[in-house]
């Protein structure tokens, strides 16, 4: 078999159209071009072609979590869960893991750091809350712990609690005594603090 004609897809210039013996046999991503070194007038065996096929769908998977990643900073286990809608193999998904984590694309520690810090800012949660809501994102314990530490340890919490109790005093301002502390203890509670700091703050 010669691979007989590559062309640049007309709608994607970062796609050719591969012909093999005169007839169309896939389209494959640049990359995958460049890496098996494709040309015109190649002799090519079903065996090239199985591991080109394989290479391709790595690009498509990569291709789709780097697209993905266009928005925002992401976990490994959202681009895991991602992947996994587009039904691409438990194999593929390992290997699109690995190349991003070690192109430094995807880190679940900048992310916790990142996650913690739009939360300190835009939805102040107390850290119960937050180790919840990470461990969800498919977050290590340990890095959970760390970044929380790190970020809301000494008064830093305390510090984020009394901007939660300032923003909802006014809330149960008409309430009698105890029963305004109740609700408040309640909701600061809710927002994942913890009875000692909540105590603090009162």
């Amino acid at each position: 078999m010669v691979i007989s004609k590559i062309e640049i897809q007309k709608k994607r210039k970062d796609r050719y159209n591969i012909h093999i013996d005169g007839i169309f046999r896939f389209g494959l991503d640049e990359g995958v071009v460049a890496r098996f070194g494709l040309y015109e007038k190649m002799e090519i065996d079903q065996g090239l072609i199985d591991q080109i096929e394989n290479e391709e769908v790595n690009a498509k998977a990569f291709n789709a979590a780097a697209n993905f990643l266009k928005t925002r900073e992401r976990s490994g286990k959202e681009i895991r869960d991602k992947l996994k809608t587009k039904e691409y193999s438990e194999n593929i998904i390992e290997k699109v893991l690995e190349k991003l984590e070690r192109l430094d694309i995807v880190n679940d520690r900048r992310f916790a750091e990142m996650f913690v810090r739009d939360r300190m800012k835009l939805k102040p949660k107390g850290k119960k809350v937050l180790q919840l809501e990470l461990a969800q994102k498919g977050i290590n314990r340990d890095i959970v712990d760390e970044v929380l530490n790190e970020m809301l340890g000494g008064d830093n919490e305390l510090e984020l609690a009394k901007r939660v109790l300032e923003k909802i005093e006014k809330k149960y301002s008409g309430l009698e005594g105890n029963v305004r502390r109740d609700k408040i203890i309640k909701y600061l509670l809710s927002k994942g603090f913890s009875y000692n700091i909540v105590e603090k703050v009162l």
